[in-house]
């Protein structure tokens, strides 16, 4: 992890520029390569890979239905973060965005109100995966069904789910790894689950001592460990669906040219009452919350609570967006504000100054009462505010650039 990112202080954006600063835990000469939303997603072959598994030997389950493997070259190329809904059919939506969870098990909370054809494409692995060499969730974990992808022996992107068993899969595993060269790359990213680092560091470390991966990356990072940086979550193709996926772009093409005439917005709890929150004990939500209410009689923020299918175009209209750390840390509020060109705010957990490091715009501070109006208002008004290039925040949000900017194969199939 770079040094700035150690300390809490923040790389600035590079305005026009068609590349982001390297993420903390990548050497200089491993620098972000954007590209942005495109329009159309490829279809995997799947015989294609699974002739590739063949040929190769390997053990492992096949791959299930819906896995990416290769890219479309039109979205290498970038054409914008979403087009207009001729250009981009909604069948195709959710997988020219990044999201890491894959919802193989469906409750009743989960497809209320959805129709077969949503249904189907919650299922579907999402399209970062196809990405990896291995793919480990060899722990049963609701609702993730049980998953082990080896597509090479000799493995140069590693995902696996944050859970002692799977990390310790990949721990014994990559003790028959060859070692990494000079100059050699071999990634592990450790999400698609809520899982804090904090619960996890012993066998985090156990793997770093393996000195078989170059880069580690923690979705939920709420502690400093060396050498580990965090990796960007994404979207939940659970919430767009819900949302509805016309909504979504539409709302996205919107925020290109619509002026922003509200300062800050803070809505949460539709999905996750503050009652539950309460029950699993995640205090940051609460805290928000009750800042927010301390803050009425000021008027400069207030709680709001939106119908789904009005959710995106309402955020819109905000600069900012009042985004505490949910269970995992992360949460799609991060995404969807971003892909809205709306800046969010959140406590500093290391995290949070991990991805601000890497380029993406958030506002961070060490306790809710640090914030004010006036803060906000002159950060609209700072060079870090103006040299904003929302195409390359956005990039971050596409499969292909997250490619990039987080794993060492850098294009093609494992």
């Amino acid at each position: 992890m770079s040094p700035s990112a150690r300390s809490g202080e923040s790389s600035p954006l590079l305005s026009g520029a068609d590349r982001m600063s390297p993420p903390a835990a990548h050497s200089s000469d491993r620098r972000y390569v954007l590209w942005t939303m495109t329009a159309v997603a490829c279809v995997c072959v799947l015989a294609v890979a699974a002739a590739r598994a063949a040929v190769a030997g390997l053990s492992g389950s096949a791959m299930p239905s819906g896995l990416k493997a290769e890219i479309d070259p039109e979205e290498e190329l970038g054409i914008g973060l979403v087009s207009t809904a001729d250009r981009l059919g909604e069948r195709d939506f959710i997988d020219t965005v990044v999201h890491m969870r894959y919802f193989s098990v469906l409750d009743n909370h989960r497809s209320a109100g959805l129709g077969e054809q949503e249904k189907a494409k919650l299922v579907k692995l999402p399209r970062v995966y196809g990405f990896f060499d291995w793919v480990i969730h060899t722990k049963q974990v609701w609702p993730f069904d049980k998953l082990d992808i080896r597509i090479n022996d000799d493995a140069q992107d590693v995902l696996v789910l944050p859970n002692a068993e799977d990390l310790k899969t990949v721990r014994d595993r990559a003790l028959l790894l060859p070692p990494l060269g000079e100059g050699g790359c071999r990634s592990l990213v450790i999400a698609g689950e809520d899982t804090r680092l904090s619960k996890l560091k012993d066998w985090v470390a156990a793997i770093l001592a393996t000195q078989k991966f170059s880069h580690v990356y923690f979705e939920a990072k709420d502690i400093y460990m060396e050498n580990v940086d965090t990796v960007q979550m994404g979207f939940n193709s659970f919430y767009i669906m819900n949302n509805g996926v016309s909504n979504v772009m539409g709302a996205i093409e919107a925020a290109r040219t619509r002026p922003k005439d509200r300062l800050i917005a803070a809505a949460w709890g539709k999905m996750w009452s503050d009652d539950l929150l309460l029950k699993q004990g995640d205090n940051e939500r609460l805290q928000a919350s009750a800042f927010v209410e301390s803050q009425a009689a000021a008027g400069w923020v207030k709680r709001e609570e939106w119908d789904a299918s009005q959710y995106w175009d309402q955020l819109s209209h905000y600069h900012f967006m009042l985004a505490p750390a949910g269970a995992g840390i992360q949460a799609p509020k991060l995404a969807e504000a971003w892909a809205l060109r709306v800046v969010p705010v959140t406590t500093k957990y290391a995290g949070f100054v991990d991805l601000k490091a890497q380029g993406l715009p958030m506002i961070l501070v060490d306790r809710w009462e640090d914030l004010n109006e006036q803060m906000l208002r002159d950060y609209l008004q700072s060079p870090e505010y103006r040299n904003l290039d929302w195409q390359t925040v956005q990039g971050f949000l596409n499969p292909a650039s997250w490619r990039q900017n987080y794993l060492c194969r850098k294009e093609g199939t494992p």
